[in-house]
């Protein structure tokens, strides 16, 4: 059941308080659920749950004008083979930086090469390509590029930039997953 007494208002509240809306909310099971809202706070209830916290100041940015479109580049990638590659390369990235050196090519195979190397040692990977448009070497922070494969899960990606200094785009083959969008790293 949806109350409004704030009719039209919308706030942004903090992702410790949406985690604890959800988690909660998920325990108790459905239910009547009011929501009140002030300038600086929100106050939610459902049966004997209650749950406050601030607003966050501001509307919610706009995303689409952050997410690049296109790319002069672009591969398409099995991303359980692409995050594999990418947490060996780890173990040699330098530890101050954490960077990792993505070289995309097309010729004589479409092909992503992951290399990084520290004072001892050096680690060189080769992921073939189901696809790739264009050449570009980028640095990605190896602990960034994880977490985005790991959001994916399984199945195809397609990374997408406008060269070494441009916005990453990790965009899943299968609907309903989270985009990711990096900066890469001068190396």
């Amino acid at each position: 059941q949806r109350t409004d007494q704030n009719d039209g208002q919308s706030v942004v509240i903090p992702k410790y308080a949406n985690d604890n809306v959800e988690t909660n909310l998920t325990k108790i099971g459905a239910g009547d659920v009011s929501v009140l809202l002030s300038k600086d706070a929100f106050m939610l209830r459902a049966g004997s749950l209650e749950i406050m916290s601030r607003v966050i100041a501001g509307a919610y940015p706009d995303y689409n004008r952050v997410i690049p479109t296109g790319g002069t580049c672009s591969i398409v990638v099995d991303c359980s083979s692409l995050l594999s590659a990418v947490k060996r390369a780890a173990l040699c990235a330098e530890s101050i930086n954490k960077v990792i050196k993505v070289r995309i090519a097309k010729e004589p195979v479409p092909i992503v090469i992951l290399e990084s190397n520290n004072q001892s040692a050096e680690i060189f990977e080769e992921v073939p390509c189901l696809s790739s448009d264009g050449e570009t070497v980028l640095g990605l922070d190896h602990r960034l590029l994880r977490d985005a494969l790991e959001s994916v899960g399984e199945g195809r990606v397609s990374v997408k930039t406008n060269g070494p200094m441009g916005p990453v785009l990790i965009e899943p083959e299968v609907a309903g997953k989270n985009t990711q969008v990096m900066m890469p790293i001068r190396i």
